[in-house]
């Protein structure tokens, strides 16, 4: 699949570039999501979906640290995953991000993150799942608006502010479980 990717691009650096992308993440990709989809052929489908956002986001992958690089390949591989999970399962009424659904709360949550240290907020983020550690990770670190997580994510606007609103409801009661932002 390596000659397809490099085949679409013009330049002898965006073809390396791709290149070690691929030999660098392409196993690691296919594991993520093989977890989600728990087939071969379809976790390949994914892997390629995720290679092909990445030759046409190029110019924005280059600008990338190694860490927001591999999270960024992540993020689009799960949600290829997904959408294919998601399709395959498409008759069934409950959607994979249902599993996510906690009840809101007000305003409540910019009060709470507002009063926190940077380092607190960090060692809460690392209990959250990993789909929603990116979802953070993305709005708060990279500066990105829900339209853009919607965007490479592959869903909805309002889904991804939804997702964005009970990541940061769950941020916020582990915070209060370890008895910080509520007054202690």
């Amino acid at each position: 699949m390596l000659s397809v990717y490099l085949s679409m691009l013009d330049t002898p650096a965006d073809k390396g570039f791709i290149e070690r992308l691929y030999k660098e993440y392409e196993q690691e990709l296919f594991s993520a999501a093989y977890q989600i989809l728990r087939n071969n052929s379809d976790a390949e489908d994914a892997v390629h979906e995720a290679f092909l956002n990445a030759v046409k986001n190029i110019h924005k992958l280059r600008t990338f640290s190694c860490h927001e690089l591999r999270l960024y390949m992540i993020v689009i591989v799960r949600n290829a995953a997904k959408r294919i999970y998601n399709k395959r399962r498409k008759f069934n009424e409950c959607d994979i991000d249902e599993f996510y659904d906690i009840e809101s709360e007000s305003n409540v949550e910019e009060q709470v993150l507002d009063s926190i240290s940077v380092s607190e907020i960090k060692a809460a983020m690392r209990e959250l799942s990993d789909y929603e550690y990116e979802l953070l990770y993305l709005h708060i670190v990279r500066e990105y608006k829900p339209r853009d997580i919607a965007e490479l994510m592959g869903i909805s606007g309002d889904n991804a502010r939804q997702q964005l609103h009970r990541a940061r409801i769950k941020l916020i009661k582990i915070l209060r479980e370890r008895g910080i932002g509520n007054g202690k």
